[in-house]
């Protein structure tokens, strides 16, 4: 009988095993999506988990690193004596232990607030825990929940100075697990924030992960995922796609299905930047096929625009539609304003592509107050963009510059090169329509300059020849 829980061999005595939380490891596995039998696969047996679950059983080191991999929680977690790596405290602090462990009651309650999703209580008693903690590993995880509290709340400036606090505790404690935790944490409320710098600090969290040992596979899935996002955001379509391609293959070895399904999402929208429309759409559908199995509202909100998004650049527009106005329905029934103003932006492109120019500026005037509100400042930019080539269809030169020249200052601000390219050149065309060939020009060697040149050099030129027109 398999399993280092029940398994006895003749004349040998069993390991000790390693002292756990119990209740961490079933946190732990149900976080993660997996059944008993999932967790244990090809290891131990079902019964083994289920055993060292309700405290009857301890796992060898082996089972542990096992069980911290397909989690994606450090070994750190689960354990209920301090780490010998890590840096001894003074003497007055030496008895640390573990999230879950009975020795760190505030803690565990964090974690327990975070898993039942009580955001309020979980931001009070994280700020608390911040100043009243009695070391720096309680104060570590404190900084870490109240991130984590803060991002829940889209408070996204103050998420990123905590997760950049608890970096340096779990920095200090030697606790390289957390630190690639804060530091993925941080790269996604920078993303959110549609700031640049979120590439480099999710690189950094990546290389950091791929150096854990036990390395946790869950992680590096989702840190991946969390970099094709933030290459996509650039339009740096080949290397989202690579982000997401070995995304999902390190998906299949935890069978992670929320995850996966999500990265064809985000495959979907990758190759839709490609311009391959039906490989996009093929992943859509898988997608929206795994969403709907696992009822994810949420989810199946955000994959409905982008399938809707797709059909509609096939030509399909009737069915294009109903996919786009299944998810301005989920988005309004959930109460997510967050992310809206995509699906109303292609719905305004959808009017465009029927040529009815008013429900098309209807939806897009909505969309830009909606983006401008929750700070979404790609999707403010191409809400502009979209509002100037409606008032350069109707001939209205003045609204035509005054809407290109906030999405590009707004593209140069995200210090987005590649959607500032785009914008220039989609101006260039508006000009050229107006009959005014040498603003025209003057648009496309900008587009040519901002891939050769500093973007605030460019800007600055930009600044200088309105100020003088």
């Amino acid at each position: 009988m398999k399993g280092d829980a029940v398994k006895r061999t003749a004349g040998r005595p069993r390991p000790a095993g390693v002292d756990v939380s119990p209740e961490a490891v079933r946190r732990a596995r149900t976080e993660a999506g997996l059944t008993l039998a999932e967790l244990a696969r090809g290891h131990v047996t079902r019964g083994a988990i289920h055993l060292i679950e309700t405290g009857k059983a301890r796992p060898s080191m082996a089972t542990l690193q096992l069980i911290s991999e397909r989690t994606g929680k450090p070994i750190s977690y689960f354990v209920t004596e301090p780490s010998a790596q890590r840096r001894p405290e003074p003497a007055a602090r030496t008895s640390r232990r573990s999230p879950g462990a009975s020795g760190w009651p505030e803690v565990s309650q964090l974690q327990t607030l975070a898993a039942a999703r009580e955001i309020k209580a979980l931001r009070e008693a994280a700020a608390q825990l911040t100043t009243s903690a009695k070391d720096s590993y309680a104060r570590a995880h404190a900084y870490y929940y109240l991130g984590l509290a803060q991002v829940a709340g889209r408070e996204y400036g103050h998420a990123v100075e905590s997760f950049r606090m608890g970096r340096e505790f779990f920095r200090q404690l030697q606790d390289p697990w957390m630190v690639v935790e804060c530091a993925d944490s941080e790269a996604g409320a920078l993303y959110n924030q549609e700031k640049p710098e979120a590439l480099a600090v999710a690189q950094e969290a990546l290389a950091r992960c791929r150096e854990l040992r036990p390395m946790p596979v869950s992680t590096e899935v989702r840190i991946l995922g969390h970099l094709g996002s933030i290459h996509a955001a650039r339009l740096e379509w080949n290397e989202a796609i690579s982000c997401y391609n070995d995304a999902v293959e390190r998906a299949g070895v935890v069978r992670d299905l929320s995850r996966i399904a999500r990265m064809y999402q985000d495959l979907s929208l990758a190759y839709q930047g490609l311009g391959a429309l039906n490989q996009a759409a093929d992943y859509s559908q898988r997608a929206l096929g795994l969403y709907e199995m696992q009822q994810n509202g949420e989810a199946l909100a955000y994959v409905e625009n982008n399938l809707g998004m797709v059909l509609m650049k096939l030509g399909q527009l009737a069915t294009a539609e109903r996919h786009l106005q299944a998810s301005l329905a989920a988005f309004e029934n959930l109460g997510l304003e967050r992310h809206k103003s995509n699906v109303l932006l292609t719905l305004s492109d959808l009017e465009l592509a029927r040529s009815d120019a008013k429900a098309a500026e209807r939806y897009a005037q909505e969309a830009l107050s909606l983006a401008e509100a929750n700070r979404e400042q790609l999707t403010a930019a191409k809400a502009n963009q979209s509002l100037g080539l409606l008032a350069a269809e109707r001939h209205d030169s003045e609204e035509t510059d005054r809407r290109f020249r906030a999405a590009i200052q707004l593209l140069t601000e995200a210090d987005s090169k590649e959607r500032l390219i785009e914008c220039l050149r989609n101006y260039s065309q508006a000009l050229e329509t107006r009959g005014d060939r040498d603003a025209a020009l003057e648009q496309l060697k900008r587009a040519v300059e901002v891939g050769r040149r500093p973007l605030v050099e460019v800007a600055e030129d930009m600044a200088a020849g309105w100020r003088a027109s």
